[in-house]
């Protein structure tokens, strides 16, 4: 009789660990055919973008120069592209492309890492060592009430980092499925 108990808990047991990871196979398996035909389907058919974040933007600007928004756009991580059309066609209507243009250069400086930023997230600014000093100083020495407040919690926040959100910066993103980085954000 001992054994038989012995026997059918053993079957139990390995019916049981049977049964779980026949679940989770089942259900990994399932989560990823699902994620992959609704979830990820346009990111992983997204065209265009560039080897490195640094390409992605002098491509992008060299588009916007000639005027070719649609080339411009190729850059512009997907779920971005229609806001990012829609305002582009708008400094486009009102003669203002080459003066958004005049803004930005072409060499980018890389940040340090910040806490909201997802691991295939980089982001840039195009501002020298001496201009983001002097934007420092400028948001310290402000008038503005608002600004000041801002740059105080900053500056005094655990994580210094957050302190570049005040200077204008670039955020780019990498699609692992197409193995190209895209510009997320400018701003």
């Amino acid at each position: 009789m001992k054994d038989i108990i012995i026997k059918v808990l053993i079957f139990v047991v390995f019916f049981s660990l049977g049964a779980s990871l026949r679940f989770t196979l089942f259900f990994t398996l399932q989560k990823k055919i699902v994620e992959d035909q609704f979830f990820y389907k346009d990111i992983k058919e997204m065209k265009g973008g560039a080897n490195t974040p640094q390409e992605a933007w002098i491509k992008y600007l060299e588009a916007l120069e000639k005027g070719n928004i649609d080339e411009a756009l190729m850059y512009v991580w997907g779920p971005e592209r229609e806001t990012q059309r829609e305002f582009l066609l708008d400094k486009k209507r009102n003669d203002n492309l080459s003066k958004f243009l005049k803004q930005y250069r072409k060499s980018l400086k890389e940040l340090p890492p910040i806490y909201y930023l997802d691991e295939d997230e980089k982001w840039f600014t195009y501002l020298t060592n001496e201009e983001i000093s002097d934007n420092f100083k400028k948001l310290e020495n402000s008038t503005d009430t608002d600004i000041k407040k801002l740059y105080e919690g900053y500056r005094n926040s655990p994580i210094k980092e957050a302190i570049y959100e005040l200077i204008p910066n670039i955020i780019f993103k990498y699609n692992s499925f197409t193995k190209k980085w895209f510009i997320k954000s400018i701003r």
